[in-house]
């Protein structure tokens, strides 16, 4: 699965027009306080990078380790009803604990998405799924050898 985190402007402008070029379906992260435009196109799906839970919380970290699970639920909850989904998130820079994981079931979520490297396998903790991250200017040489 091809994904964006924040969906920032650079990723509709450069991304989404090749996502639509060779029907690659991709997930865009938003963080709807921020952003609530449609889809670019048919193969982008708009999921919950939370609603405004983006940004540091008291200790530094993220908000999503600084908030009771309650709080978080509230806010998935709002992001999911400006986006009309609610089977997966991705944690806000990654950041996540036990809390914050019940906080994504709460709210009704099936799966969120860390920042971890690594593979979904059977058995990976679907609130916790690790990525293999593509950074910009990486060529095609390196995606491969990520990915095998």
């Amino acid at each position: 699965m091809l994904t964006d985190d924040d969906a920032d402007q650079t990723w509709f402008d450069l991304a989404a027009p090749v996502v639509d070029k060779y029907h690659v379906l991709a997930t865009s992260f938003m963080i709807t306080a921020y952003r609530q435009d449609p889809p670019p196109n048919r193969y982008v799906l708009q999921r919950s990078h939370t609603h405004d839970m983006h940004k540091a919380g008291a200790n530094g970290k993220g908000e999503m380790v600084n908030l009771s699970a309650d709080q978080i639920a509230a806010d998935l909850e709002t992001s999911a009803g400006i986006l009309g989904a609610k089977e997966v998130i991705a944690y806000p820079y990654g950041h996540y604990d036990d809390t914050a994981k019940r906080g994504v079931a709460q709210a009704g979520f099936e799966m969120a998405r860390t920042i971890e490297p690594g593979y979904v396998t059977i058995g990976t903790d679907k609130l916790a799924l690790p990525v293999q991250r593509i950074n910009y200017g990486m060529g095609a040489n390196a995606l491969k050898s990520m990915i095998g």
